[in-house]
This record gives C-alpha cells, sequence and structure tokens, in this order.
C-alpha cells in the first residue's frame, strides 16, 4: 500500500523584531546572573514585601499566561519578568512573553513592556504621606494577532500614601505617546491614571492583594479625535514560599476600547477580553 506524503512546507520567516527582543533577554540574564553571585555573597536573607512597587528589588519571575477572547479565540504564552535593582534609588523591569494564538496556529512573541523607576524618597510610614517616585515606560507590540497594535511611550510619577492597616495607595499619572507597530505611523497623545490600592493580609505568608483599575484618554492626534479611551482592572493576589522565593497570581479585565489593539488602517479590535497569570518569583 502506498502512503500519500504531504510535502513539507517550509516555515515561516521570522519577524526582524524577535533578534532584538532576543539579544534583550540574553542582556538581561547576564546581568542577572552578576547580579546573583553578588547575592550569593551575603548570607542574610530578609524577607521581601512584594505589595510594595516602590522598592527597589532584583528578581526573575515566569509563568503561564492565558488570554481569553470573546469569539473563542485564545493565546497561551509563557511570561517572564525580569527586574534588576540598581543602587538604593532605581529599577529596570523587562516583561514579555512567547506562545500560541490557536486561530491562526502561530508561535510568536507578545507584548514586551519594558519601564524604569526612580525613587526620588519613601518613608516608612504607619499613616500619611510616604514620597514619590517617577517612570519611564515602553510597550512594544508582539507579533501574534491581538497582541500586535500599539507601542506605547509613557512618562509619569505617582506619590504613595499609607492609609493605616496596611493599606497604601498609589495614584499614578502618566503622559502617553501611541504609535503603530514599527513605528510607521504617529496616533497620538493622551493622559493615563492608574490608582493602585495595596492590601497586606494575613491569611498567608507574605499575604498581599493590589486592586488597581488602569486608565487611559487619548486628547490629541489620530486617537483623540477619535475619542478614545480603554483600561483595565488588574487584581493582583501574591505570597510567598520562602524568604525570597515568591508567587502572584493576576487577572486582567479590559473594559472601553482596546487601544493595545488599535492600528490606523484596521482600527480598534472589537473582541472583548479577559487574561490570567500565574508567577513564581525568586528575588536576590
Amino acid at each position: 500500500m502506498l502512503l500519500n506524503k504531504r510535502p513539507i512546507e517550509p516555515a515561516p520567516a521570522q519577524s526582524g523584531i524577535v533578534k532584538p527582543r532576543v539579544l534583550l533577554a540574553l542582556l538581561c540574564m547576564s546581568l542577572f546572573a552578576d547580579t546573583a553571585v553578588a547575592a550569593g555573597q551575603n548570607d542574610e536573607k530578609p524577607q521581601i514585601d512584594a505589595s510594595d512597587p516602590t522598592r527597589i528589588v532584583t528578581f526573575i519571575g515566569a509563568g503561564p499566561k492565558y488570554t481569553q477572547y470573546v469569539d473563542d479565540s485564545n493565546v497561551r504564552e509563557l511570561q517572564y519578568s525580569l527586574t534588576l535593582g540598581l543602587g538604593a534609588k532605581d529599577m529596570v523591569t523587562v516583561e514579555g512573553g512567547y506562545g500560541y494564538q490557536n486561530a491562526t496556529r502561530k508561535y510568536g512573541w507578545t507584548t514586551t513592556d519594558i519601564r524604569h523607576f526612580h525613587l526620588f524618597r519613601m518613608d516608612e510610614v504607619e499613616k500619611g504621606y510616604r514620597g514619590w517616585g517617577s517612570s519611564f515606560q515602553l510597550n512594544l507590540a508582539g507579533s501574534l494577532p491581538g497582541t500586535d497594535g500599539q507601542n506605547i511611550l509613557g512618562l509619569g510619577a505617582s506619590p504613595a500614601y499609607a492609609l493605616g492597616n496596611g493599606i497604601d495607595i498609589y495614584p499614578i499619572g502618566m503622559i502617553m505617546n501611541s504609535w503603530d507597530k514599527k513605528f510607521e505611523h504617529y496616533n497620538g497623545a493622551g493622559l493615563n491614571f492608574s490608582p493602585m490600592l495595596s492590601i497586606k493580609l494575613d491569611y498567608w505568608d507574605g499575604a498581599f492583594i493590589n486592586i488597581w483599575p488602569q486608565y487611559t484618554r487619548y486628547f490629541w492626534g489620530e486617537l483623540g479625535d477619535l475619542d478614545a479611551g480603554g483600561g483595565q482592572l488588574r487584581l493582583v493576589l501574591g505570597g510567598r514560599f520562602t524568604a525570597t522565593l515568591l508567587w502572584r497570581a493576576l487577572a486582567f479585565y479590559p473594559f472601553d476600547k482596546n487601544l493595545r489593539g488599535y492600528t490606523s488602517e484596521g482600527g480598534f479590535d472589537p473582541r472583548g477580553r479577559q487574561a490570567y497569570l500565574f508567577r513564581i518569583e525568586q528575588y536576590f
């Protein structure tokens, strides 16, 4: 009996943006290796408070993320997070992922977020004003459908307030600028307001919850002409396995327009979606 053999199709060409992201990941790993060696020389292992986003820390984390769209398509990815503390005042974070989109049956990079945080002042007080820091972030579009919309550049700052009983609030404000993928077309500028509420809990070791609504409204440029606005509610639940090994579970519930899925040619991605992520983090 003769078997019908299907011809082997050549693999699709990789996007040109893959190589820079691979180089960026390798550079981060090299920096983390040096930091880990230095940290290993210190026998003291202070407990990490992951509920406070203003703490200057160094860690590497990874875990699965699942994004479900209302048209039954989904993206399943392995997401990484690399954070490097630079002295006592600065911190750089790189987050991204690589995954599979079931509708197109394609593998590729998802969005990549690069952030720099500078701490001007932050005091430990039971109640009242604690201090403030500034933030710079660059969000790069991915290659998979649903992640391949905008590149966003943001600059902003946040004060911090202790409300008592382990509750803190961080009213973050930023100026946002948007470009199409590969920075070929400028979409406009707007303002982002993202007040994060952080609550320490007593249910398990290191327990905390973050309630973080994030919303951006565009006022200038093409997106401003469309009176475009969108955001998400981000919920975070975390805890500790050991003094330096932590976990966190995240849920994302978008509302209004999908700004990350916008392109100047195709407009807004009309599909609703929600996402879930579980990540384990090793601190140094």
